[in-house]
């Protein structure tokens, strides 16, 4: 319908009331209509493997985050992982560096079935251990060598910061610990422990940045799709996939929201249960 039709309630068309009155009755989600269907497509089989399907999170300077300043108390990590969603790598941010999981920040929700690649912010002040200290300096004489390397005196330190190291190597023997005490820690020292420590993700990069990371605070997602088993010869595929392309290119992506949203199932009718107030939780 067009803007602002006449008759209908809330101010839509009679044509617009008329189709949601007929999707609430209906209660289906059907299948929706291709830009392309008149178009022959190529067949095959998508994400016969996580690797088959990758998503690369985008930022750049028109987001709330923008570019990276490079000072301020929090670190974002630029995280692979694969098999994961983005709230199981949350959890596990944050139970790595001892931060209650909502302090872990992100941008956007990410595939699990997929090899994906996302950023998330971790507070500067966490509970991982402190770096091994240096080794002190030669000394003539045993006695004071090793005297200094309990003390910490061999690079400056003073006893409070060798207290801290002591701490720290406790707490890589015996996992990090919960009574870990919580000290500030820079962007290669939480790329290396996250590294060492927590199973199936690797972060590729760390930088600091003035406030946490948060959801919109991204310029969209790229992706890299293998398409395997196709039901044409390769060369037919591509031809196929041009024309699609162009038609796309002309017309647009339509924004559904279907079972990519909804969820397999009948989400859809109990989030409309709920909304209406039919559903007792």
């Amino acid at each position: 319908g067009g803007e602002g039709g006449e008759g209908g309630e809330g101010g839509m068309s009679a044509a617009e009331a008329a189709r949601r009155a007929w999707v609430l009755k209906d209660r289906r989600l059907h299948p929706l209509p291709y830009v392309s269907e008149d178009l022959a497509g190529i067949g095959g089989r998508l994400k016969a493997e996580n690797s088959h399907f990758r998503v690369t999170e985008r930022r750049d300077g028109r987001t709330g985050a923008g570019l990276l300043s490079g000072v301020g108390d929090h670190i974002y990590v630029t995280v692979e992982r694969e098999g994961m969603n983005t709230l199981d790598v949350q959890k596990m941010l944050g139970e790595c560096c001892k931060v209650d999981t909502n302090q872990i920040g992100f941008a956007g929700l990410k595939d699990k079935d997929a090899v994906t690649c996302q950023t998330f912010s971790v507070p500067d002040r966490c509970a991982i251990p402190a770096p091994s200290a240096p080794a002190p300096s030669p000394s003539p004489s045993p006695a004071s060598s090793a005297s200094s390397a309990a003390a910490g005196e061999g690079d400056g330190a003073d006893s409070a910061a060798a207290s801290e190291a002591l701490d720290g190597a406790a707490g890589r023997e015996t996992g990090g610990g919960e009574k870990g005490k919580k000290r500030k820690v820079t962007p290669d020292e939480l790329r290396a422990y996250i590294n060492a420590t927590v199973p199936g993700l690797t972060v590729i990069a760390a930088a600091r940045h003035n406030r946490k990371l948060r959801r919109g605070d991204l310029s969209g997602n790229s992706f890299d799709i293998l398409v395997t088993d196709l039901q044409v010869p390769a060369g037919e595929a591509l031809e196929r996939a041009n024309a699609i392309a162009d038609r796309l290119a002309m017309l647009g992506w339509p924004n559904y929201f279907g079972e990519q949203r909804f969820g397999k199932g009948n989400g859809h009718i109990r989030g409309m249960d709920l909304l209406a107030g039919a559903s007792g939780g």
